[in-house]
């Protein structure tokens, strides 16, 4: 089973969302495969080192954990490419088109 965990984290949000959901990740990796889905700024899909969600990303790789990006302004189209059994979101950045077509 592939779990999909939503998180970001990052200079102008903090790390909560990410040391939250690294704790279950921890867990669900004894399990299942795990992979992170967070937000960049960049269109090409590539975070930057200094971009307001660097700190997570990198948290988050450097806990052993695999990231997908997806786009800052095209997230719901995005996410919906990335392919999961289950879908976990740790994010206020959500409203009724996220949950309907995710």
């Amino acid at each position: 089973m592939r779990i999909l965990i939503r998180a970001d984290g990052g200079r102008d949000i903090g790390m909560g969302h990410i040391m939250r959901t690294l704790t279950l990740a921890r867990e669900l990796n004894k399990y299942f495969e795990v992979i992170y889905v967070c937000k960049t700024e960049n269109e090409d899909r590539k975070t930057s080192v200094n971009g307001k969600y660097a700190k997570g990303i990198h948290k988050i790789l450097s806990s052993g954990f695999k990231v997908k990006i997806v786009r800052e302004n095209n997230m719901v189209e995005d996410l919906y490419e990335i392919k999961g059994d289950i879908l976990i979101t740790d994010s206020y950045d959500v409203n009724e088109e996220y949950f309907k077509k995710n």
